[in-house]
């Protein structure tokens, strides 16, 4: 018994187990073709996946590391804040000066923002005087001699004004393995300011109504 047609051009008078084979041989390209299209498919997707897998992990580490930057910021502000809000010991903030000291840093740090490099801001005590009040402060920075002299300009020009009692210049020395190596690279200089920040004294609030203006002929 023969498996082979005797006629290939007759598929009719194949033998059964000719059309079988044969039947079983379309289905089998058929399933090779629908798994190597479903296998393509799966790979596109494993693609998608594997690109949003990595998509996310880009995401996180930048998210991570605003985080981190973040915590770092936050801590250089207490550090700064602790740094030029500096007293002597047994000393107290002047309380009730506390907005007006406030607002003077601000002017302070926004006169000399990317110029200087501030180390030490201590306000006094408030004084009151027959006309105005005064509030000494003492400020140390760092800078160059034309960014120092562009602040101390804007400083003298703040509204309310600001006095300069002592002003001294010095180069900052930076220390390497030898000990002190001269003057910082770049040329910085050392300021340190004695000052007293001014403003009028407020109009005290009238208690009582002025009485009112008596009319001619009447008592």
């Amino acid at each position: 018994m023969s498996f082979l047609p005797a006629s290939w051009s007759a598929p009719d008078a194949w033998p059964a187990q000719a059309r079988g084979g044969l039947l079983l041989l379309i289905a089998v390209l058929a399933a090779l073709l629908l798994g190597q299209l479903s296998l393509r498919s799966d790979m596109r997707l494993l693609d998608q996946l594997q690109a949003q897998a990595r998509q996310g992990r880009e995401d996180y580490r930048s998210r991570l590391a605003q985080s981190q930057a973040m915590v770092a910021l936050r801590q250089q502000r207490v550090a700064l804040h602790d740094a030029l809000w500096s007293h002597p010991p047994g000393e107290t903030p002047p309380v009730a000066a506390q907005a007006w000291t406030e607002a003077l840093l601000r002017d302070i740090h926004r006169a000399g923002r990317g110029r200087l490099r501030f180390e030490l801001f201590r306000p006094g005590q408030p004084v009151t005087r027959p006309h105005h009040e005064e509030l000494p402060f003492t400020l140390r920075a760092l800078g160059t001699y034309p960014d120092i002299t562009a602040f101390v300009t804007d400083l003298a020009t703040l509204t309310p004004g600001v006095v300069l009692d002592r002003l001294m210049l010095l180069p900052r020395a930076s220390k390497g393995e030898a000990g002190d190596t001269g003057a910082e690279p770049g040329g910085l200089l050392a300021l340190d300011l004695v000052a007293r920040a001014s403003r009028p004294l407020a109009a005290p609030r009238q208690t009582a109504a002025a009485p009112a203006p008596t009319s001619p002929g009447k008592p």
